[in-house]
């Protein structure tokens, strides 16, 4: 409110009525918000009115040594800015200026603060061989500096062969492990090792070179069952009397099939089958041309590809006892017919 006041040369003074005017409101900021966060970027929208300019300085700590300017319009209206070059895993600080239509500016008592996510990291990669193992395995172990998924990749050196990924999507931060196995003995390996976040970025490690040690261990067996079969369960001569074994076992790697056998309890082996050269780990082998009802002394073989040998221990079983001949059966019907008499 105001009034006017005079005094002419006579000394008379006059007043006027009094009057009244409202100054415009400052620029105001109604609104700030933080939408996305990157690596190196970071996207701010804000709503002001009154404001024909906004002015968005950011910065590490409290320094702003950035500033992103839009031109704004004096009705409420929101907008949005990108801050850009940012430095990744790091908490930045930004605070909105508005300039009014007249040109007088108005720094913001508020500040706002956001961190971007670090950029994930491998490190301290090892590689460990297990020992006393089928084949040869090893164990790689890495750490990462945030949560991400675990993948290797590994492949021959020599022989162009196709490399192999292994993958963990489990997210994790800080130490990751993972064990590879089925590799062949004396081989020189290259392997990487991979993390992604749960943004998509991905952290690759240096190529890792590594041979395998000599296979020196052989297959383990167990399991090991023999069923005891004839060759014919119909009426049989005394020449074609004949029994079969059928021998099965399991190895914890791929290997060789051979069963080794002998009459008796003694553990001695006279005979042999010939060796299945198929590599595989759930073998079956069938002994025929046994004799009925007689006592046999077996063992089972198993070799793998570097040549380790196993043998099991001696396993004694009787094999089933023979139908009877044309005369028994006979001889059995007269004694049965003679005795319904009696």
């Amino acid at each position: 409110y105001f009034k006017a006041k005079w005094t002419d040369e006579d000394g008379n003074t006059g007043m006027s009525q009094e009057i009244s005017f409202r100054t415009d409101p400052m620029p105001e900021v109604i609104t700030s918000k933080v939408e996305r966060v990157g690596l190196d970027f970071a996207t701010i929208s804000f709503e002001v009115k009154g404001a024909s300019k906004a002015s968005v300085y950011y910065g590490k700590g409290y320094t702003y040594t950035g500033l992103k300017e839009i031109n704004t319009s004096p009705v409420d209206s929101k907008y949005t800015v990108i801050l850009d070059e940012l430095s990744d895993g790091t908490t930045y600080n930004y605070k909105i200026s508005l300039t009014d239509p007249e040109g007088y500016s108005y720094d913001s008592i508020e500040t706002h603060s956001f961190t971007t996510p670090p950029m994930p990291r491998i490190s301290n990669v090892t590689i460990q061989e297990l020992k006393d193992v089928a084949s040869p395995t090893i164990v790689v172990s890495w750490f990462t500096n945030t949560e991400t998924s675990s993948i290797v990749t590994y492949t021959a050196e020599e022989g162009k062969t196709a490399s192999v990924d292994k993958l963990d999507t489990k997210m994790k931060a800080g130490s990751h492990s993972m064990s590879i196995s089925g590799l062949n003995p004396m081989t020189r390996y290259v392997a990487t090792v991979e993390g992604i976040d749960k943004l998509g970025n991905k952290a690759t490690s240096d190529e890792i070179r590594f041979t395998t040690a000599t296979d020196t261990r052989p297959p383990k067996i167990t399991n090991i069952k023999v069923q005891g079969d004839l060759l014919s369960r119909n009426i049989q001569s005394e020449r074609s009397r004949s029994a079969q074994l059928i021998v099965s076992w399991e190895t914890d790697e791929p290997s060789t099939s051979r069963v080794e056998y002998g009459e008796g309890t003694s553990g001695i082996y006279n005979y042999s089958t010939q060796t299945d050269s198929e590599l595989r780990t759930k073998h079956v082998v069938v002994i025929s041309g046994l004799t009925p009802s007689k006592v046999y002394s077996i063992g089972v073989v198993s070799v793998d590809t570097a040549e380790n040998e196993a043998n099991s221990t001696p396993i004694v079983t009787i094999t089933p006892k023979a139908s009877n001949t044309v005369l028994e059966t006979v001889l059995n019907s007269l004694g049965n017919i003679f005795s319904f008499f009696q």
